[in-house]
């Protein structure tokens, strides 16, 4: 066995390599061993694997966004660029941090939501999966001025009693759950 057989041979045995460092967060992927240690950003969307660390913005980090199962195949997440801006215009206005209950969903993970019979959501492909959407709230907790500070960056909101559904699809929607 030569040496690069060796190295791919450790590589395939890798797993996440998690870390608070952009220089050095790194997953590995089987059969071709691509490595992608930085945050990507393809059409307007954040990109990274499941268990990488990176700031997306000067508040938000991919450890908040990213989805929250436990499925071995859930690797790439996603978030839309303008949620991320459109979050941080609300952090700045309500003055403390947000805490994200969820964001990005893999398929599977949204699918378990919809079983569980907790969602409402009757679409075929919830914005969640999109990396369209977030749920939050103010670190002090819900309270009225902050659906009204979300509504000054957002049109399509959902309110339950602990957090805001906040998605960036066009056009004036508002529920409840």
């Amino acid at each position: 066995m030569n040496i690069s057989e060796i190295v791919k041979t450790i590589m395939s045995l890798l797993t996440y390599h998690t870390t608070e460092s952009k220089s050095s967060s790194k997953k590995v992927t089987s059969p071709s061993l691509e490595i992608r240690p930085q945050l990507r950003e393809v059409e307007n969307y954040y990109l990274w694997d499941k268990g990488q660390v990176f700031k997306v913005s000067e508040h938000f980090s991919t450890k908040e966004l990213s989805c929250q199962c436990s499925y071995t195949d859930c690797v790439e997440q996603r978030v839309s660029c303008h949620l991320i801006d459109k979050l941080e215009m609300i952090r700045i206005d309500v003055a403390e941090p947000l805490v994200i209950t969820s964001a990005y969903r893999c398929t599977k993970h949204q699918e378990d939501i919809r079983n569980s019979g907790v969602s409402t959501v009757v679409a075929k492909k919830s914005t969640h999966e999109l990396g369209d959407a977030v749920d939050c709230r103010p670190k002090s907790g819900m309270n009225s001025a902050f659906e009204g500070i979300c509504s000054s960056e957002f049109t399509s909101i959902g309110v339950a009693i602990n957090f805001l559904h906040l998605d960036t699809r066009v056009g004036y929607r508002r529920w409840k759950y």
